[in-house]
Protein backbone atom coordinates (compact mmCIF):
# COMPACT_ATOMS: atom_id res chain seq x y z
CA UNK A 1 0.00 0.00 0.00
CA UNK A 2 2.85 2.75 0.54
CA UNK A 3 3.77 4.61 -2.84
CA UNK A 4 6.21 6.70 -1.99
CA UNK A 5 9.21 4.53 -3.51
CA UNK A 6 11.46 5.67 -5.76
CA UNK A 7 11.52 5.81 -9.27
CA UNK A 8 13.56 2.71 -10.39
CA UNK A 9 11.80 1.20 -13.28
CA UNK A 10 12.65 -2.10 -11.60
CA UNK A 11 10.29 -4.16 -10.62
CA UNK A 12 9.51 -4.29 -6.48
CA UNK A 13 8.10 -7.39 -4.99
CA UNK A 14 5.39 -5.59 -2.00
CA UNK A 15 5.54 -8.16 0.64
CA UNK A 16 2.64 -7.11 2.41
CA UNK A 17 0.72 -6.92 -0.42
CA UNK A 18 1.43 -10.28 -1.96
CA UNK A 19 0.90 -11.73 1.81
CA UNK A 20 -2.34 -10.18 1.86
CA UNK A 21 -3.76 -11.25 -1.57
CA UNK A 22 -1.90 -14.70 -1.40
CA UNK A 23 -0.41 -14.00 -4.69
CA UNK A 24 2.99 -12.64 -5.75
CA UNK A 25 2.39 -8.60 -6.49
CA UNK A 26 5.14 -6.40 -8.32
CA UNK A 27 5.40 -2.87 -8.58
CA UNK A 28 7.32 -0.20 -11.35
CA UNK A 29 7.25 3.36 -10.63
CA UNK A 30 8.21 4.15 -14.08
CA UNK A 31 10.50 7.53 -15.03
CA UNK A 32 11.61 7.38 -19.17
CA UNK A 33 10.96 3.67 -19.18
CA UNK A 34 12.11 2.36 -22.86
CA UNK A 35 9.92 -0.59 -24.34
CA UNK A 36 13.02 -2.47 -24.16
CA UNK A 37 14.10 -1.44 -20.57
CA UNK A 38 10.27 -2.64 -19.30
CA UNK A 39 10.57 -5.68 -21.51
CA UNK A 40 13.70 -6.69 -19.25
CA UNK A 41 12.10 -5.75 -15.93
CA UNK A 42 9.29 -8.18 -16.69
CA UNK A 43 11.32 -10.92 -17.47
CA UNK A 44 12.71 -10.60 -14.23
CA UNK A 45 9.38 -10.29 -12.59
CA UNK A 46 8.72 -13.64 -14.01
CA UNK A 47 11.79 -14.85 -13.17
CA UNK A 48 10.67 -14.69 -9.93
CA UNK A 49 7.59 -15.89 -10.02
CA UNK A 50 5.88 -12.29 -9.42
CA UNK A 51 2.31 -12.86 -11.38
CA UNK A 52 0.68 -9.17 -11.07
CA UNK A 53 2.43 -5.67 -11.82
CA UNK A 54 1.10 -2.75 -11.12
CA UNK A 55 3.16 0.56 -12.39
CA UNK A 56 2.88 4.11 -12.01
CA UNK A 57 3.92 6.90 -14.09
CA UNK A 58 3.79 10.88 -14.63
CA UNK A 59 1.15 11.62 -16.87
CA UNK A 60 3.70 13.75 -19.39
CA UNK A 61 5.91 10.84 -19.23
CA UNK A 62 5.41 9.65 -22.77
CA UNK A 63 8.20 7.59 -22.91
CA UNK A 64 6.25 5.25 -20.30
CA UNK A 65 3.12 5.41 -21.57
CA UNK A 66 4.20 3.80 -24.65
CA UNK A 67 6.29 1.35 -23.40
CA UNK A 68 3.62 0.08 -21.07
CA UNK A 69 0.91 0.15 -23.57
CA UNK A 70 3.14 -1.35 -26.43
CA UNK A 71 3.77 -4.08 -23.76
CA UNK A 72 0.09 -4.82 -23.05
CA UNK A 73 -0.30 -3.06 -19.64
CA UNK A 74 -4.26 -1.89 -19.13
CA UNK A 75 -4.92 1.78 -17.37
CA UNK A 76 -6.74 1.67 -14.15
CA UNK A 77 -7.23 4.69 -13.09
CA UNK A 78 -5.73 8.09 -12.89
CA UNK A 79 -4.11 9.23 -9.56
CA UNK A 80 -4.04 12.82 -8.76
CA UNK A 81 -2.13 14.38 -6.14
CA UNK A 82 -3.69 17.59 -4.29
CA UNK A 83 -1.99 19.74 -1.99
CA UNK A 84 -2.90 22.67 0.07
CA UNK A 85 -0.55 24.74 2.36
CA UNK A 86 -1.39 25.38 5.43
CA UNK A 87 -0.93 28.72 6.63
CA UNK A 88 -3.84 29.49 9.52
CA UNK A 89 -5.89 31.90 6.50
CA UNK A 90 -9.96 30.50 6.62
CA UNK A 91 -9.57 27.96 9.01
CA UNK A 92 -11.59 28.13 12.17
CA UNK A 93 -10.56 27.10 15.68
CA UNK A 94 -13.74 25.79 16.57
CA UNK A 95 -16.37 25.80 14.09
CA UNK A 96 -17.68 21.98 15.29
CA UNK A 97 -21.24 22.06 16.17
CA UNK A 98 -21.78 21.40 19.57
CA UNK A 99 -23.50 18.07 18.80
CA UNK A 100 -20.32 17.42 16.95
CA UNK A 101 -17.31 15.44 18.50
CA UNK A 102 -13.60 15.77 17.07
CA UNK A 103 -11.17 13.22 17.63
CA UNK A 104 -8.17 11.39 17.91
CA UNK A 105 -9.14 7.86 17.41
CA UNK A 106 -8.09 5.23 20.19
CA UNK A 107 -8.28 1.65 19.93
CA UNK A 108 -11.88 1.67 21.57
CA UNK A 109 -13.11 3.63 18.75
CA UNK A 110 -11.93 0.75 16.11
CA UNK A 111 -14.86 -1.07 15.54
CA UNK A 112 -17.29 1.91 15.00
CA UNK A 113 -14.43 3.26 12.28
CA UNK A 114 -15.04 -0.01 10.42
CA UNK A 115 -18.46 0.27 10.59
CA UNK A 116 -18.68 4.02 9.30
CA UNK A 117 -16.07 2.71 6.74
CA UNK A 118 -17.46 -0.45 4.95
CA UNK A 119 -18.21 0.17 1.44
CA UNK A 120 -16.69 3.40 1.40
CA UNK A 121 -13.68 2.86 -1.00
CA UNK A 122 -15.05 1.05 -4.19
CA UNK A 123 -13.00 3.63 -6.05
CA UNK A 124 -9.60 2.36 -4.88
CA UNK A 125 -7.90 0.96 -8.01
CA UNK A 126 -7.44 -2.45 -6.64
CA UNK A 127 -11.42 -2.76 -6.94
CA UNK A 128 -10.35 -2.26 -11.07
CA UNK A 129 -7.79 -5.14 -10.93
CA UNK A 130 -8.80 -8.53 -12.41
CA UNK A 131 -8.23 -11.20 -9.95
CA UNK A 132 -8.34 -9.56 -6.66
CA UNK A 133 -11.19 -10.69 -4.50
CA UNK A 134 -13.68 -7.64 -4.07
CA UNK A 135 -14.29 -9.56 -0.44
CA UNK A 136 -10.38 -9.24 0.49
CA UNK A 137 -10.26 -5.55 -0.63
CA UNK A 138 -12.81 -4.77 1.76
CA UNK A 139 -11.07 -6.47 4.37
CA UNK A 140 -8.12 -4.53 3.46
CA UNK A 141 -9.22 -1.09 3.97
CA UNK A 142 -10.85 -2.59 7.67
CA UNK A 143 -7.34 -3.58 8.42
CA UNK A 144 -5.95 0.23 7.04
CA UNK A 145 -8.22 1.98 9.55
CA UNK A 146 -7.00 -0.31 12.51
CA UNK A 147 -3.43 -0.12 11.92
CA UNK A 148 -3.88 3.60 11.18
CA UNK A 149 -5.63 3.89 15.01
CA UNK A 150 -2.71 2.00 16.01
CA UNK A 151 0.12 4.13 14.24
CA UNK A 152 1.15 1.45 12.68
CA UNK A 153 0.23 2.53 9.14
CA UNK A 154 -0.50 5.96 8.70
CA UNK A 155 0.62 7.88 12.17
CA UNK A 156 -3.18 8.93 13.41
CA UNK A 157 -6.47 8.87 12.82
CA UNK A 158 -9.38 11.45 13.44
CA UNK A 159 -13.01 11.52 12.86
CA UNK A 160 -16.36 13.58 13.81
CA UNK A 161 -19.03 11.82 15.98
CA UNK A 162 -22.27 11.88 17.56
CA UNK A 163 -24.41 9.59 20.00
CA UNK A 164 -25.17 7.53 16.93
CA UNK A 165 -21.70 7.12 16.03
CA UNK A 166 -19.03 7.87 14.36
CA UNK A 167 -19.86 10.24 10.90
CA UNK A 168 -16.71 10.82 8.65
CA UNK A 169 -12.92 9.99 9.48
CA UNK A 170 -9.53 10.83 8.42
CA UNK A 171 -5.81 9.22 9.20
CA UNK A 172 -3.32 11.12 8.35
CA UNK A 173 0.96 10.15 7.87
CA UNK A 174 4.08 12.95 8.52
CA UNK A 175 7.14 13.92 7.16
CA UNK A 176 9.34 16.71 8.39
CA UNK A 177 6.46 19.70 8.23
CA UNK A 178 4.23 17.69 6.05
CA UNK A 179 1.07 15.77 6.68
CA UNK A 180 -0.27 13.38 3.82
CA UNK A 181 -3.85 11.67 3.78
CA UNK A 182 -4.23 8.23 3.68
CA UNK A 183 -7.81 7.80 4.04
CA UNK A 184 -10.83 9.72 4.40
CA UNK A 185 -14.21 8.86 4.45
CA UNK A 186 -17.80 10.31 5.49
CA UNK A 187 -20.40 7.49 6.32
CA UNK A 188 -22.63 7.37 3.63
CA UNK A 189 -25.77 8.02 6.12
CA UNK A 190 -24.70 11.38 6.37
CA UNK A 191 -23.01 12.35 3.15
CA UNK A 192 -24.63 15.75 1.71
CA UNK A 193 -24.08 17.48 5.51
CA UNK A 194 -20.69 19.38 5.06
CA UNK A 195 -18.89 16.74 7.38
CA UNK A 196 -16.21 16.57 4.62
CA UNK A 197 -15.74 20.20 4.44
CA UNK A 198 -15.88 20.43 8.68
CA UNK A 199 -13.72 17.70 9.13
CA UNK A 200 -10.76 18.95 6.55
CA UNK A 201 -11.13 22.48 8.68
CA UNK A 202 -10.43 21.12 11.98
CA UNK A 203 -8.06 18.93 10.94
CA UNK A 204 -6.11 21.79 8.79
CA UNK A 205 -6.32 23.73 11.89
CA UNK A 206 -4.64 21.04 14.06
CA UNK A 207 -2.02 20.74 11.80
CA UNK A 208 -1.39 24.05 11.41
CA UNK A 209 -1.11 24.56 15.45
CA UNK A 210 1.39 21.71 15.60
CA UNK A 211 3.72 23.38 12.94
CA UNK A 212 2.94 21.60 9.49
CA UNK A 213 2.95 23.68 6.31
CA UNK A 214 1.61 21.26 3.76
CA UNK A 215 -1.28 18.82 3.32
CA UNK A 216 -1.56 16.37 0.57
CA UNK A 217 -3.59 13.86 -0.82
CA UNK A 218 -3.96 11.45 -3.75
CA UNK A 219 -7.41 10.30 -5.06
CA UNK A 220 -8.78 8.67 -7.91
CA UNK A 221 -9.51 10.37 -11.28
CA UNK A 222 -12.79 8.63 -11.26
CA UNK A 223 -13.95 9.52 -7.33
CA UNK A 224 -15.99 12.81 -8.63
CA UNK A 225 -16.74 13.69 -5.11
CA UNK A 226 -13.68 13.73 -3.51
CA UNK A 227 -12.35 15.65 -6.42
CA UNK A 228 -15.15 18.43 -5.90
CA UNK A 229 -14.58 18.11 -1.52
CA UNK A 230 -10.63 18.90 -2.25
CA UNK A 231 -11.19 21.47 -4.91
CA UNK A 232 -13.33 23.45 -3.10
CA UNK A 233 -11.40 23.44 0.13
CA UNK A 234 -8.20 24.91 -1.36
CA UNK A 235 -6.34 22.24 -2.27
CA UNK A 236 -4.68 22.60 -5.65
CA UNK A 237 -3.89 19.76 -7.70
CA UNK A 238 0.03 19.07 -8.06
CA UNK A 239 0.59 16.03 -9.83
CA UNK A 240 -1.06 13.47 -12.71
CA UNK A 241 -0.07 9.87 -12.76
CA UNK A 242 -0.96 7.05 -14.51
CA UNK A 243 -2.05 3.56 -12.95
CA UNK A 244 -1.58 0.27 -15.62
CA UNK A 245 -1.79 -2.92 -14.34
CA UNK A 246 -0.57 -6.38 -16.05
CA UNK A 247 -0.84 -9.92 -15.31
CA UNK A 248 1.41 -11.98 -15.20
CA UNK A 249 1.58 -16.17 -15.57
CA UNK A 250 -1.88 -17.57 -13.71
CA UNK A 251 -2.90 -13.86 -13.38
CA UNK A 252 -2.91 -12.96 -17.18
CA UNK A 253 -6.27 -11.60 -18.49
Amino acid sequence: MNLETLNSNEVKYLDWDSDFFGFSIGRIHAHGCTEERLGMGLENAGKEKIQFVELFCDASDSESIYSSEVLAFHLADLRLTFKKNLTGDGMDNDNTPKDLTFKKAGIKDIAGLKIAGHGLFTNSRYYRYPGFDKNQVDLMFQLWIEKAVKGEFDDKLYYLGDEAGILAFNSLRFKDNAASIGLFGVNEAHRGKGLGSLLLNRVSHLLHKRGITELNVVTQGRNSNALRLYQKNGFQLSKINLCYYKGLESKEK
